[in-house]
């Protein structure tokens, strides 16, 4: 399977971003525009290799007596971001000329340790699953925002998803994860992956402050 890091450094390098990067143009250090734009994300390992991660050292931000496994490999890097999205009624959406790229199908939101804080993403789409009668299989791209590799690996081992299909163009790991702007982030994301691989449905959870987390069903209607 290849690695996140590859994935996003494939999506970047084949224009799949593209879709969904609003390029920001650069000023010198005088504040004057110097011609050029900030067009990809800037924290994308195009040279990273498994040996590479695996010598790296625990997180200085972290305990290496208690986390000894937390590094710069297997979290989600320090990134600066926003992002936008419309989300409208159909009706508004209509009355004003809006593109209508998707529909929300299903939502939920569940709660567990909130010590461990990261360990919500299993039983939101539990709940989710339960209530919308569907299957990991209904879901064309799935997103799980992996603010660490335990994440990502703890619910591929839960739900078992096509590796194909999951997180296909990297995570936050190899992407970043700016507070507050992930979860839009996430979303444009699956839904361009829907759009380019013409899927129906796609499927998206991630972790929150104090144990949370949420799961959000889209159909892509366009």
């Amino acid at each position: 399977m290849r690695s996140y890091s590859s994935k996003a450094a494939s999506a970047t390098t084949s224009g799949h971003f593209a879709r969904e990067i609003l390029p920001v143009p650069i000023k010198d250090a005088e504040g004057n525009l110097t011609g050029d734009a900030l067009d990809r994300d800037e924290g994308i390992r195009y040279d990273a290799s498994l040996e590479r991660m695996a010598a790296l050292s625990s997180a200085q931000s972290w305990e290496p007596d208690t986390a000894p496994d937390i590094t710069a490999g297997n979290s989600s890097q320090m990134t600066d971001g926003a992002s936008a999205m419309i989300i409208a009624d159909r009706a508004v959406a209509e009355r004003l000329g809006l593109p209508i790229k998707a529909r929300l199908v299903h939502f939920a939101v569940a709660a567990e340790d909130p010590v461990l804080v990261l360990s919500a993403p299993n039983p939101v789409p539990r709940k989710l699953l339960a209530r919308s009668g569907m299957s990991i299989e209904d879901f064309d791209a799935i997103e799980c925002n992996e603010a660490f590799a335990a994440i990502a690996l703890m619910w591929a081992r839960e739900f078992v998803p096509d590796p194909v299909r999951y997180n296909p163009r990297g995570g936050a790991i190899a992407i970043g994860h700016p507070l507050g702007a992930s979860g839009v982030r996430l979303m444009t994301t699956l839904l361009n992956q829907l759009e380019a691989t013409s899927g129906r449905y796609g499927f998206q959870t991630m972790c929150e402050g104090g144990g949370m987390a949420n799961a959000t069903v889209i159909e892509r209607v366009s």
